[in-house]
Parts: structure tokens; C-alpha cells; sequence
């Protein structure tokens, strides 16, 4: 059963990941849990088997990892959780779409704190205690729950704590991004429309260690012409980012990567609580936004898309003025500020 929260604190995070569902989730609750660990507290997961494997697959991993069946009933979950702990849980902390209100409900019932990571998907009436929400402005909840809104809590992992900060003229790469498992498959097509375009730029493609198309996408690397770097699974997406000049990416967690190393980029958008997010980032000035959630014509988005990229790739002026425009004006101590808070709720 719970208790008071104890100068070491100790959370739990319910999470999930899939080549359907992406990656996202999952890096930023091992972003928190990593400032947890820092601080000196204790941090499990309850994984299904899925989520497990892609949570191995990261070398810096932390936390310990207790199985759990997310199609048991929750109440069967719970208490196989409670008989597997010695030590007394302060935060029950879920991150994901699937897990609806009633779920998160039922730990509250059993006496549990929840702190809720939202994306503007859940709806009040909120079945949590806190909820954790970079995207939003509000403060609390029409219900009365507080949020721990804004920038200043973006989870990034603590690679991009330390992350080098190279000038512009210093980056070289066009590196396209979609995320661990890239659900909306947007690399494979978008990829061979640069290389019909003939961009002259060196290419990185970065896929996820969830994404499903690998031959397809070798087999399509295998007969571009372009300048690419293929790179799987990479375990340092700072480093990575470091020496993008231009990205194209996922919108949703990896914007704020971007945005803390300071990168010009194009953010695509495939679900609509994506939109929001990105297009305020767009009105800061570092980026642009290219919208495929409801487009019933792909290809030709696509295309457009393509041509967006060229366009912007050889506007050098352009480029080192998105740069200029968030330069410094983001850290990435969101998590630790999380677990500050989460010590201090009363």
C-alpha cells in the first residue's frame, strides 16, 4: 500500500511501446526515471513483453523491469505488482493513450497517488492526482487537479543535458527522423522523393529500434543515389543531432530534442494533439510545420513536403536564422524539475 513520501521516493512508471504505437512514451518515462536515479530515489516499470524487449534494446537503461500483462483486468495487475514490492510505493506514474481513465482510476482506488503524463488526449474528469503536461499552458484542470504545464518540463533523457552545442556553419547532415517504430512509414516514400528531386545533401535516415520495414528501406538505400547514412537504434540522439544542419522529424517528444540543440527543422505531424504543440514551436521561429493527419492525398503532401525540404536546404541566410532563433532559449532539466514537484506534493 502507499505512504508518505520519504526524503527517497519511489515511482513506478506503466508505460508502453510498439512498432504501432512508437517509442515516444517510453523515452520520456526512462528520461524521468533517470532523474529519478540522479536524485538518489528508486524507479520500476511494469512492462508488457513487447515493451520489454525495446526497453533492453537501450543501453543506458534504467530502473527495474517487472512483467505485466496489460490485457489482464487492472485489478489482477495491481495486485500482482503489490505482492512482488518490499518497498512502499509514492507514485503510480502512466504514460499512454490506452490506458483510459477507468484504469487509472482503479489505482487511485486502492489508495494510490497517479500522476498522469497527458497529451492533451485525456479528458476530464481526470482519474490522477497530477498531471504532467508540456504541451499545455494550464496550470489545473477544469476539475481542479494540478498540471506541471509549459516547456520547463519537457523530458529529455539526460544525454541531452550534456549535448555539445555545435555553431551551424559546423553542421552538415539532413537527417530525417520518425521516431522509434515511424507508425505513419513516412522514411521509405520520403526518401525516394528526395532522391527524384536530386537533393544535394548529405543524408542521415535514423530508424528506431521498434521500426518494421528495415529490408524495404536497405532495399530502397541500396538504389538512391543520393549521399546516405543509414543509422539503427541509435543509442545518442543528441550526438546525433548535434551535427544535423536541417532535420525532418517526427512532431510530438522529438521536437523538443530539437528544440533544445537548437536545430532548423521541418516537424511532421500525423496525429492531431500533434498540431498544437507544433505549431507554436513553428511561431518561435526554428521550425516549419508540414501536416499529414487528415490529408487524403499522401503522395502528393509528400511531394510537397519534398520540395519544402529542397527549398530550405539550399536557403543557407534562412537556415542560420532559424538556428539563431532558439539558440539557448531551452534546457533540458524538464525531468529533474518533475521529480522536484513530485517530492513536494502534498
Amino acid at each position: 500500500m502507499p505512504g508518505n513520501i520519504s526524503a527517497s521516493m519511489y515511482c513506478a512508471f506503466i508505460v508502453r511501446a510498439s512498432a504501432q504505437i512508437g517509442m515516444g512514451h517510453l523515452m520520456r518515462c526512462m528520461a524521468l526515471a533517470q532523474a529519478l536515479l540522479k536524485k538518489g530515489h528508486t524507479a520500476t516499470f511494469l512492462l508488457d513483453q513487447e515493451t520489454q524487449v525495446l526497453a533492453n534494446s537501450q543501453q543506458d537503461w534504467c530502473g527495474d523491469i517487472v512483467y505485466s500483462d496489460y490485457d489482464d483486468a487492472v485489478d489482477e495487475q495491481i495486485s500482482c505488482f503489490c505482492e512482488k514490492q518490499t518497498l512502499v510505493l509514492d507514485w503510480i506514474i502512466i504514460d499512454g493513450y490506452n490506458f483510459d481513465r477507468d484504469f487509472c482510476f482503479a489505482w487511485q482506488n486502492k489508495g494510490f497517488k497517479v500522476a498522469l503524463i497527458d497529451d492533451d488526449i485525456h479528458q476530464s474528469p481526470y482519474a490522477a492526482d497530477l498531471l504532467i503536461n508540456p504541451s499545455t499552458e494550464k496550470t489545473i484542470t477544469d476539475d481542479g487537479i494540478p498540471i506541471l504545464a509549459g516547456s520547463q518540463y519537457r523530458m529529455l533523457r539526460r544525454e541531452f543535458v550534456t549535448a555539445r552545442q555545435l555553431p551551424q556553419s559546423q553542421r552538415h547532415f539532413l537527417t530525417l527522423s520518425f521516431g522509434g517504430s515511424d507508425p505513419a512509414n513516412i522514411t521509405i516514400p520520403l526518401l525516394s522523393i528526395l532522391d527524384k528531386l536530386r537533393i544535394k545533401a548529405p543524408i542521415r535516415v535514423v530508424t528506431g529500434q521498434a521500426y518494421p520495414h528495415l529490408p524495404e528501406l536497405t532495399a530502397i538505400l541500396g538504389r538512391c543515389s543520393m549521399d546516405v547514412e543509414h543509422v539503427h537504434a541509435a543509442q545518442n540522439m543528441a550526438e546525433v543531432w548535434s551535427e544535423t544542419k536541417l532535420a525532418v522529424s517526427a512532431a510530438g517528444g522529438s521536437q523538443f530534442e530539437l528544440a533544445v540543440c537548437a536545430i532548423p527543422s521541418v516537424l511532421v505531424v500525423v496525429a492531431d494533439n500533434q498540431l498544437q504543440a507544433s505549431q507554436r514551436a513553428a511561431h518561435e521561429g526554428w521550425c516549419l510545420v508540414a501536416d499529414l493527419s487528415a490529408t487524403q492525398q499522401r503522395n502528393s503532401e509528400l511531394t510537397n513536403l519534398g520540395n519544402r525540404i529542397v527549398q530550405l536546404w539550399n536557403d543557407d541566410e534562412l537556415l542560420v536564422s532559424m538556428h539563431k532563433s532558439i539558440l539557448g532559449q531551452y534546457d533540458a532539466l524538464g525531468s529533474e524539475r518533475i521529480v522536484d514537484s513530485l517530492v513536494a506534493y502534498e
